[in-house]
């Protein structure tokens, strides 16, 4: 079952943290009085870990979790529902020894590939906050809320007719012989009003006919 609560998108505006280096590379060196980005092992054989690494750039990544800062560890099981719930366990380790929190997002049968990767990514830079928040990284990190997926924004609108629906309808026939013509008109109009504590809704018709017939005088 997909978790309902609001999904938090954690960006960065930092620029100056070095890119992460390649998995199974040797963590990265930081510039002399720069600050190390955090080392992450990051323990998910079915994640897309270039995704990863492209949109999660300002940490550095480790072959070895001896030299990590944090292990992240995600597993995934089948739901009822026919997707799959993910889970992720952030463990500190060396001076974040104590520090862990698991987090978790389960996805839709229906879920496209892109759709997965870009949940399995939100939640990866929300666990990371935690570690991230006192560091030189963590001062250029922000907070965007965007509403459950398909929630459409509420906008107001000025509404000149306060709410009031107006239909009106005219139809009419008309015939012609020789000696007989008719003609005939209806029509019809309502209108409503609905709000959260009242529905109001009049109705009114209307029709007219006329029918003429000639009848000739006998002998002529």
């Amino acid at each position: 079952m997909r978790s309902c609560f609001p999904w938090l998108l954690i960006t960065t505006l930092f620029a100056g943290a070095p890119a992460s280096p390649i998995l199974g590379q040797e963590p990265m060196t930081a510039d002399p009085g720069q600050e190390e980005p955090l080392r992450i092992f990051l323990d998910c054989w079915r994640c897309d870990m270039d995704h990863f690494r492209r949109e999660v750039a300002f940490v550095s990544y480790v072959r070895d979790r001896m030299d990590a800062q944090v292990h992240v560890l995600v597993t995934s099981q089948e739901t009822g529902a026919g997707g799959n719930e993910y889970t992720f366990n952030f463990i500190g380790l060396r001076e974040f020894a104590g520090r862990d929190d698991t987090l978790a997002v389960a996805s839709r049968p229906d879920d496209t590939d892109d759709e997965t990767r870009e949940d399995l990514v939100r939640v990866f830079k929300l666990g990371l906050v935690p570690f991230l928040a006192a560091s030189e990284v963590g001062r250029g990190l922000d907070v965007t809320y965007r509403g459950p997926r398909g929630e459409a924004a509420v906008e107001h609108v000025d509404d000149p007719w306060d709410l009031w629906v107006f239909n009106l309808r005219v139809g009419g026939e008309v015939e012609g012989e020789s000696l007989e013509n008719s003609s005939a008109f209806d029509g019809s109009f309502s209108t409503n009003r609905t709000t959260e504590d009242l529905k109001m809704d009049f109705r009114a018709s209307g029709e007219w006919d006329r029918r003429t017939i000639d009848f000739e005088e006998e002998g002529k």
